[in-house]
C-alpha cells in the first residue's frame, strides 16, 4: 500500500487504490482516491506498530517495517493540528469548512506514534513532544465529562468507503458529511490503548 498509495509530496496515504484505474472515485493516473482520510491511515498506522510485535527480527524485511513506520511518523506529524495535538477528518485539510477533529484517527495515530517510541522505532527526541500532546489533545479535545460524570469521547465519523451503491466518492463533501457517532468503539479501543502506550512512556 505504501508503494502504490502514498503521497510522495506529503508522505500521506489515500485512503484507497484501484489498480485498473476505472473505479469512478479513483485518479486515471495513478488509480488513488481524492482525499488522506484520517481513520483509514489510524488501522495502517496502528497495524504497522502491532505487527512488528510478531514479525521476527531477524527476517530480511524486518527493516523495511521499521522504515514504513518512520515515514508515516514523518508525515502524519506535519498535518497534526498545531493547537489541540489531534487531527482532522480529512487530514490535510484543516482549514476548510465542515472539517472536524475526528476522534477514531486521533486515538490511533496517538496509540502509533507512543508504541513506536516504546517499541524503539522512532526516535524519541525527536517525536516525544508530539506523542505527549496527541494523548493529551485527545483527553482534552475529544473527551466530554458528562453531566453524570460519565466520560463521552467524540465526534468519530461513523463509516466511510469508497464505491457501492451510495456512489462514496472520496471527496471531501462526502467525508465530512458522513454520521458522527459518540463513544464509538473505533475510538474508545484506541483510547484505551493510547492510555497504556502513555502511561509507559511516561512512568
Amino acid at each position: 500500500m505504501e508503494k502504490v498509495a502514498r503521497d510522495p509530496e506529503t508522505g500521506l496515504l489515500y485512503h484507497g487504490w484501484d489498480e485498473s484505474k476505472e473505479m469512478f472515485w479513483a485518479s486515471k493516473k495513478t488509480g488513488t482516491s481524492l482525499n488522506f482520510w484520517g481513520r483509514g491511515m489510524g488501522w495502517y498506522a496502528m497495524a504497522l506498530v502491532d505487527v512488528l510485535d510478531y514479525f521476527p527480527k531477524e527476517h530480511a524485511k524486518y527493516d523495511s517495517i521499521v522504515a514504513i513506520v518512520q515515514r508515516l511518523a514523518a508525515a502524519i506529524v506535519k498535518v497534526q493540528d498545531p493547537a489541540t495535538g489531534v487531527w482532522y477528518q480529512v487530514l490535510d485539510q484543516g482549514n476548510r469548512e465542515g472539517n472536524y477533529l475526528e476522534a477514531s484517527a486521533s486515538t490511533m495515530f496517538s496509540y502509533f506514534l507512543l508504541k513506536a517510541i516504546n517499541k524503539s522505532y522512532i526516535d524519541r527526541d525527536t517525536y516525544y513532544d508530539n506523542a505527549i500532546k496527541s494523548f493529551k489533545g485527545t483527553v482534552n479535545t475529544l473527551v466530554k465529562v458528562q453531566p453524570d460524570s460519565s466520560l463521552m469521547i467524540t465526534p468519530t465519523c461513523g463509516s466511510a468507503g469508497l464505491g457501492g451503491t451510495t456512489r462514496r466518492d472520496g471527496t471531501f463533501e462526502y467525508y465530512i458529511s458522513e454520521k458522527i457517532r459518540h463513544n464509538d468503539t473505533k475510538a474508545v479501543a484506541p483510547f484505551i490503548m493510547a492510555a497504556i502506550q502513555y502511561d509507559k512512556l511516561v512512568n
